[in-house]
């Protein structure tokens, strides 16, 4: 079974009445940078940056903060874009499909394509749903030293989109189940 037709398949067994969007559909989908490293001035700031090894890492859903931080002229040197609390930050080169919400403003490097959500839309969601992404990832990434996923194949990917009220509802179902699991796992 190849990952198209697994996701496909997937995308085939949910409510009927579910509307599909693109991934850009959802929001804007923003990509990250790094400053230059021989800049001083522009690391040691304020302004957490996320790296894919640092989200592939963590335990939780939301990341609070990160490791290292630039400055405002790291940010504005370069690719890296401020992403406001609550977008989805996906990793879409090396690692495919860690995922992480932040819960302040926050840049990432290269290694993201990010979501910033349009109205009504619910970040617990999809971070859940990007499990099942992860195949179709992997499906649309090239690369010959490591997988990556360019942005404009990152947008074109067809989610399932419920009512907001239903996305609520299964991602605070899915928060419960998780949150089970770790104590189980705890004990």
């Amino acid at each position: 079974m190849t990952s198209s037709n697994q996701y496909d398949r997937y995308l085939d067994q949910l409510p009927p009445d579910w509307e599909r969007k693109s991934i850009a559909g959802l929001g804007t989908v923003v990509g990250g940078g790094t400053p230059s490293r021989d800049v001083r001035s522009f690391w040691s700031g304020s302004i957490p940056w996320a790296t894919p090894g640092e989200i592939s890492r963590e335990q939780s859903k939301v990341l609070f903060d990160t490791k290292e931080k630039i400055t405002r002229a790291g940010l504005a040197s370069s690719g890296a874009n401020l992403l406001p609390p609550g977008s989805l930050l996906v990793t879409t080169r090396a690692t495919l499909g860690a995922r992480a919400i932040n819960a302040v403003e926050m840049t990432t490097n290269q290694g993201f394509k990010s979501v910033v959500f349009n109205n009504g839309e619910v970040a617990d969601f999809y971070f859940y749903l990007f499990d099942k992404v992860k195949p179709e990832l992997v499906r649309r990434a090239s690369g010959t030293t490591f997988l990556e996923i360019p942005g404009s194949e990152f947008s074109k990917i067809v989610v399932p989109s419920p009512e907001p009220a239903e996305k609520k509802l299964i991602a605070e179902v899915l928060d419960t189940l998780d949150i089970a699991i770790r104590q189980t796992e705890a004990i």
